[in-house]
């Protein structure tokens, strides 16, 4: 919680159902079409026009929000297939780190409570965290702030970007909450609406007022939700997802191709004949089609041979999936924006010590610098409301591997490393190249005098 220069105590509490407003306006907008074979997995997903909800729910969810997705679902669907694709994971996550960095610093003192503890549970660091996991994951970040009606405090509060949608109709200029999109006709009574940003409004909780602001990544034609950069690589991230599902059939069923199954003469009835076909299916047909059965009937005796008999077909994908894992796993990293050695993806020249630090330095300027920039223009448009200066606000980034030129001073390492530093102080004033001669001299010292040590003790 951050007090405003003359305010009281007061402290936040969770928010609850706020008012509506009636409002009838129907806006006009393109968004994300996801076809999913059950709700919130991913069968498909495409950028398409929008079309006209085709199921009762989403008619039903149109009256009180933008769908985020024809189906309401996409966010849902992307956190099921992350979970399931671990290379798309893994880089998001290594993203999330390098972004949030090893810490927040600041020089105006006033800043001490919002770095520390931006609410009763988070300093503004973890806060940034959950942020920039939301941002890389969907395109997409929600932070709720908290305030008393004479703005004499503020608390800020990351949202799960899963339950946020933007309102419309009644709930217009709202973010409307609910923890279960799937199953909101069945759990209306858990939807909640806090006020968008910059309006401020009272909630039910008494003496207790908020704002929710939406920060996105910019696509063009998408005006109400942002679309994470990754998504232009959908197809590679679900070629991952399908290899390891393919990988995962073929250790439980073993290893068996599909093949041609001959049976003799014709059986007793359609029912028999059916489940006969299911129960070798079940045995041995694995993800998808593979070891898909071919079935053939014949008389007895036709072909000059008698009983049943499997010819099986030779399987030669293996190469296959090898290549295309390889080229999806590129095709990831490409529009991710990242770089193979930062989220721990070997490659043929290894984990060598300057390429990371040049890949490093690659996505920094490109990547991570101007997101930290999104986040920190976040929290000074916030702080400009409260009349708090927060532009001496920095993270503090460290490159994977050190990287500090000798000629640096002792104490401009300490700051870069995210460590107490006092640029006053005579022993930090040398540089890291006078440290290391005067450590490296005080260690020939010290092996000298052990060895006049141990010389004179055999006297």
């Amino acid at each position: 919680m951050v007090k405003v220069e003359g305010g009281g105590n007061t402290s936040p509490f969770l928010i609850e159902i706020m008012s509506r407003r009636n409002r009838n306006k129907t806006p006009q907008r393109s968004v994300i079409k996801s076809v999913s074979e059950i709700k919130g997995s991913p069968g498909a997903t495409q950028l398409l026009p929008y079309n006209e909800p085709s199921s009762s729910y989403t008619k039903e969810v149109e009256r009180i929000i933008i769908p985020h997705g024809s189906d309401n679902l996409f966010p849902q669907s992307v956190s099921y297939l992350l979970r399931k694709s671990g290379y798309q994971n893994g880089i998001i996550d290594s993203q999330t780190v390098y972004l949030a960095g090893q810490k927040i610093t600041f020089e105006d003192k006033a800043l001490d409570e919002l770095v520390h503890e931006c609410n009763s549970e988070e300093s503004l660091h973890e806060l940034s965290t959950k942020f920039f996991k939301d941002y890389t994951s969907f395109g997409n970040g929600w932070i709720q702030v908290l305030t008393d009606a004479n703005r004499t405090y503020f608390s800020l509060y990351h949202q799960d970007s899963t339950e946020a949608r933007i309102g419309r109709g009644d709930y217009e200029g709202y973010c409307v909450l609910h923890p279960n999109w799937a199953d909101y006709l069945k759990e209306k009574n858990r939807l909640k609406t806090v006020k968008m940003w910059p309006e401020i409004e009272e909630t039910e909780e008494a003496g207790v007022y908020a704002s929710m602001i939406h920060v996105k990544d910019y696509e063009p034609e998408f005006k109400y939700y942002g679309v994470p950069n990754w998504l232009s690589g959908l197809d590679a991230v679900s070629i991952g997802y399908k290899a390891n599902r393919w990988n995962i059939s073929r250790l439980d069923k073993s290893p068996k191709p599909g093949g041609m199954l001959i049976t003799d003469a014709e059986f007793e009835s359609e029912e028999l004949e059916q489940d006969f076909r299911e129960k070798v299916n079940k045995n041995y047909q694995g993800e998808g089609t593979t070891g898909e059965m071919l079935f053939i009937k014949r008389s007895l005796g036709e072909g000059g041979k008698d009983g049943t008999q499997f010819i099986q077909f030779n399987d030669t994908t293996d190469a296959d999936w090898i290549e295309l894992k390889e080229s999806s796993i590129q095709e990831m990293l490409v529009a991710s924006n990242w770089a193979a050695t930062l989220a721990g993806i070997e490659t043929a020249s290894g984990f060598d010590t300057s390429r990371i630090l040049n890949e490093y330095n690659v996505k920094f300027s490109s990547f991570i610098a101007p997101r930290q920039q999104v986040f920190l223009n976040t929290i000074s448009k916030i702080g400009r409301k409260f009349g708090i200066d927060t532009s001496t606000l920095e993270f503090v980034n460290r490159p994977p591997v050190p990287d500090e030129p000798d000629v640096l001073l002792v104490w401009e390492s300490r700051k870069m490393r995210g460590l107490d530093f006092d640029e006053n102080d005579p022993r930090q004033q040398m540089t890291l190249a006078e440290l290391k001669s005067n450590q490296k001299f005080k260690d020939e010292t010290t092996t000298i005098q052990k060895i006049k040590n141990l010389f004179n003790s055999k006297k």
